[in-house]
């Protein structure tokens, strides 16, 4: 019951009820212990628990618990696997444990010891991987460790270091998926290494190199959601990879009308899965306004701008308590004045920011005490009455 109540875990409420039931078999865990002290497997399954409740910490930012339970699970899998030394099964428990307790450590930002958990991880699953190189999921577990030791790396602004541990993933992974060219899991596992590894040569300035790889990352996200098109994760995950290409080509000033398509497949894509309102598709339309405009297109800017603006207002309509909503209102309206005021479309330009006015108005007599919304509402006056007085 936790398990599924876990994996619908995207709000508070859920993840709660997850926890309460994690919390019960934990219960009878120790409870089993205190009966039959001499059973390991209890104390596995306890270990098990622990890091399912750890999990669940994870999730809603408590490191400090998550933390503390992943430190218990660690000890008891210790001592098993000092109990029995040859059992792989405990090991690769240990090293699962280990690496978890890393994450919650690097959440709290004490990366030197999640550094030290991570590497502790990934001894255990080297020797693992030495024992039985033909085990798949020891492969994979292999690839885990290197991938968090280069994201602890890439956090701490260590970009050589982390790509050496991404590289190490990616051989990994590659190879696993050469294996079985169609193991989704091996396809879902790989394409986020690209993704990150495409990141950090972004941060770099390597635009080029950030390219390579998030067209990879993209290819790989293309395959999985054509696959299962009901699966909203896959399609998701598509959506953002289309976003990350067409945001580095507007970076690099290249290829300006594939960046349109990109960004429009990424609206088609997420529009499905999500409200209209939502603001990777409201960034979208602005980013094609940005391009229109820059090949002097203004029309077509203002046909973006203005599909951008009316996800806005919906989106404050459902939330309009929202700051980022009010902001990326503010942001619309302010383009698109600028652009009318820009053409010399002054009558358009006033209307439209006495539109805007009156939007803001009603909002802001629903919510007297938001000074956000006040000062908006002056800011809007201010515009109008300027464009009045230029008549």
């Amino acid at each position: 019951m936790g398990d599924a109540l876990f994996d619908q875990g995207d709000n508070q409420a859920v993840l709660e009820q997850a926890s309460q039931e994690y919390a019960k078999a934990e219960h009878l865990a120790r409870r089993l212990i205190e009966l039959a002290p001499e059973d390991k497997r209890y104390q596995r399954d306890l270990a098990f628990i622990l890091q399912k409740i750890g999990d669940v910490r994870q999730m809603i930012a408590d490191w400090q618990s998550a933390t503390a339970v992943y430190n218990e699970a660690v000890r008891i899998m210790q001592t098993l696997v000092a109990s029995e030394p040859a059992n792989t099964s405990w090991q690769q428990g240990l090293a699962n444990a280990t690496s978890r307790l890393g994450q919650a450590l690097a959440g709290m930002g004490d990366f030197n010891s999640a550094l030290d958990q991570y590497r502790a991880a990934l001894d255990i699953r080297t020797r693992l991987v030495q024992s039985d190189p033909h085990d798949d999921l020891a492969q994979s577990n292999l690839a885990t460790s290197s991938r968090d030791i280069a994201r602890l790396y890439a956090r701490r602004g260590e970009f050589d270091a982390a790509l050496a541990q991404y590289q190490r993933a990616i051989s990994i992974r590659e190879r696993l998926l050469e294996k079985d060219p169609s193991n989704a899991t091996w396809q879902i596992s790989l394409a986020p290494l690209f993704s990150e590894v495409g990141d950090i040569f972004k941060r770099k300035g390597d635009f080029t190199g950030a390219l390579e790889e998030y067209e990879k990352a993209y290819e790989l996200r293309h395959q999985l959601a054509i696959k299962d098109p009901g699966n909203t994760g896959r399609q998701y995950s598509f959506g953002v990879a289309s976003i990350s290409i067409a945001d580095l080509l507007v970076t690099m000033n290249q290829q300006l009308d594939r960046a349109v398509m990109l960004y429009r497949e990424a609206i088609a894509t997420l529009d499905s899965l999500r409200p209209r309102y939502d603001g990777l598709v409201f960034r979208c339309y602005n980013s094609i306004g940005n391009i229109f405009v820059s090949q002097q297109n203004f029309d077509g800017g203002l046909t973006e701008y203005r599909r951008a603006l009316g996800i806005a207002l919906g989106a404050i309509e459902a939330e309009p308590v929202n700051d980022k909503w009010r902001k990326n209102l503010s942001e619309s309206i302010i383009k698109i004045g600028e652009l009318l005021i820009a053409e010399g479309r002054m009558p358009e330009a006033l209307q439209h920011y006495e539109d805007a006015l009156k939007f803001a108005e009603q909002v802001a007599s629903r919510h007297p005490d938001s000074a956000e919304w006040k000062d908006l509402v002056a800011s809007l006056k201010a515009q109008v009455e300027a464009l009045k007085s230029n008549r």
